[in-house]
Parts: structure tokens; C-alpha cells; sequence
């Protein structure tokens, strides 16, 4: 499997399940982070394409579908990913089990990592339950949002010693940036009156890239993709 770092040059944006239509109202549209696996191969799958031979417009032709697939059929290709990376360093989201102490609502620290374990259970009249337990003190213990590096994730998952694990917040990995626009007339290139619509894009934070894994073709993508909403490069 070959393995591509996609490294953004401005904003992406990838957005919610919410419309985002003509003609109806686009206020306060999200974007979406780590983008969906879909988004991504379909990135992948239309670089692949324009490099053999795609015009950009219009279906595939029968060569480039036996190397590219069809639709949600992805014929000879198998796509691994997407995963966030910081430099060389692949991150984890951290995974609900973990939970902490907030020491600094200013410098977003945590501290007093525990772990959620099965409980003893309880009868009920769906049988045994078993709820979620807490090691140690629960007063003011929260989940926590971010990431953390592969050497602390096996830490979480072998049961190894948490106490000196690093948090690495969302808002290290990207942030949201708002965006306003209005419509304008073909004609006049005039602005068209109550047709005012905002978005937030997503800008990555320093060394952050998104890195996806492909095989079953020989091409390599090269150059520029188009990423996301609004076509994006990357």
C-alpha cells in the first residue's frame, strides 16, 4: 500500500448533513473534522483519473473504470485511512474510556488520567447490565477531546501507566475560520439582496496533514488534488 500525506494550502471545508443548497438558507454551515473516508478516496480516486487520462467533465470511460472502479464500486482499489498526522507522527483520537481532570480552563491541561472499566452490574429487565465504572476518584472527571501519539494510545490499550500521557487538544490540530459570502447577478455582478450565506472552513494547525493509504494500481498521485467542498487544494 502506498501512503499519501495530503497537505492542505489554505482552508478545507467539509461539511455537515445539513443542505447547503441554492436558494436556501445557508447560515452557520459547519465544517466537519477528520474529513469522512468517502471524501477522501473520492479526492484520491478523481487525481488518479484526470492523471490517465479523465478531461474532468463527464463519466469515466471503460479504461479508467476498470483501474479506478465505479461509483461506490471501487474495482481493483483498496483505501486505508484517512488518518491525522503531525510531522512524521500519526495521532489517535482519544478514545472515551479515557478520562481526566481539567487543571486550567487557560491552558486546557489535564491531569488525574483514569480509565472506564466494565462494572460489577446490575439486574434489570433486560438482564445483566454492566455501566461504565470509574477507576479511582470521580469527582469532576470528564472525557476528554483531542489526540494522542501511538506510543501513548498502546499505553491506553495495555493497560500500561498513564500518568505522564500527553494531550494533544483539538484546537492544536485545527481550528474553525467563518466565512461570509453573497450572491451576485451573472449579469451585473451586482449582490442580490437576502441572499447572504456564511460557512466556517477548517484551517489545520502547524505540520498538520491528513495521509491516506491506497493500493491495487500502479499510477501515483502527483502534484495538486482538489479536497472537500468547494474544491479545495491540497
Amino acid at each position: 500500500m502506498t501512503y499519501y500525506k495530503i497537505e492542505p494550502v489554505d482552508t478545507l471545508f467539509f461539511r455537515d448533513g445539513r443542505p447547503y443548497n441554492m436558494e436556501e438558507k445557508q447560515m452557520n454551515v459547519e465544517s466537519i473534522f477528520p474529513p469522512s473516508p468517502y471524501t477522501v478516496a473520492g479526492a484520491i480516486r478523481a487525481s488518479l483519473a484526470l492523471n490517465i487520462g479523465w478531461d474532468g467533465k463527464g463519466d469515466w470511460d471503460n479504461n479508467i473504470k476498470a483501474k479506478l472502479g465505479d461509483g461506490n464500486n471501487l474495482g481493483p482499489l483498496k483505501f486505508s485511512g484517512p488518518y491525522i498526522t503531525k510531522g512524521d507522527e500519526i495521532l489517535f483520537s482519544v478514545p472515551r474510556c479515557l478520562m481526566g481532570r481539567k487543571v486550567s480552563n487557560k491552558d486546557n491541561k489535564w491531569e488525574n488520567f483514569a480509565r472506564l472499566k466494565p462494572g460489577t452490574g446490575i439486574k434489570s429487565d433486560a438482564g445483566k447490565i454492566r455501566f461504565p465504572m470509574l477507576e479511582g476518584n470521580p469527582e469532576k472527571m470528564k472525557n476528554i477531546n483531542g489526540y494522542v501519539t501511538f506510543e501513548d494510545m498502546k499505553k491506553l490499550l495495555w493497560n500500561d501507566n498513564i500518568e505522564d500521557i500527553k494531550i494533544i487538544l483539538n484546537d492544536d490540530i485545527w481550528k474553525k475560520e467563518p466565512n461570509v459570502g453573497i450572491k451576485r447577478k451573472e449579469s451585473s455582478l451586482n449582490v442580490e439582496e437576502g441572499n447572504l450565506f456564511s460557512r466556517s472552513f477548517v484551517r489545520l494547525g502547524r505540520k498538520i496533514n491528513i495521509v491516506s493509504g491506497v493500493t491495487g494500481i500502479d499510477e501515483e498521485l502527483k502534484g495538486t488534488l482538489m479536497l472537500g467542498g468547494e474544491a479545495k487544494a491540497a
